[in-house]
């Protein structure tokens, strides 16, 4: 009996240890993001995901700063097709944006940001601001700056 107890603790112990080495560690990613809104008005800033939980964001949209730390007050959720990062501030203004579901546990460097994403009560009115174009990259892959020109004399 004795010998049946212990190859069935070997037993557990090596699927254990199976279970352990084979889970995925946590991928933490920090994103870039730029973009422009319908009134023109520009997206800017970063956020950083944990598979789809915000560890923090510091955004700015139309002009208003949005900022988060610790999921809180920020939240991602995932709403009909899109995966989505809502920054509220507890009244307005108030920052959804949404961009198709990948694999958090390979996230890519770089992702469009949807056309349903959105600002309302930034910058000066207090209407809902559509982005028009926008992405998310990691430091180093997104869009390459258009040098000024020289200055002729």
């Amino acid at each position: 009996m004795k010998l049946v107890t212990r190859i069935s603790m070997l037993t557990l112990l090596a699927l254990a240890t199976v279970f352990v080495s084979a889970a995925k560690a946590d991928t933490v990613t920090t994103y870039d993001v730029t973009g422009t809104f319908a009134s023109g008005g520009t997206l800017s800033g970063t956020f950083t995901l944990d598979n789809l939980t915000v560890y923090s964001a510091n955004i700015v949209a139309d002009g208003q700063t949005l900022t988060c730390t610790g999921g809180s007050p920020c939240y991602t959720s995932t709403s009909g097709s899109d995966d989505v990062l809502n920054i509220p501030t507890g009244a307005y203004p108030f920052l959804q944006l949404s961009w198709l579901p990948f694999n958090y546990s390979a996230p890519p460097t770089t992702f469009a940001l949807s056309t349903s994403s959105y600002c309302e009560s930034c910058g000066t009115s207090s209407y809902v601001d559509y982005l028009t174009i926008g992405s998310a990259f990691t430091p180093g892959n997104g869009p390459t700056p258009t040098p000024e020109p020289a200055s002729v004399l």
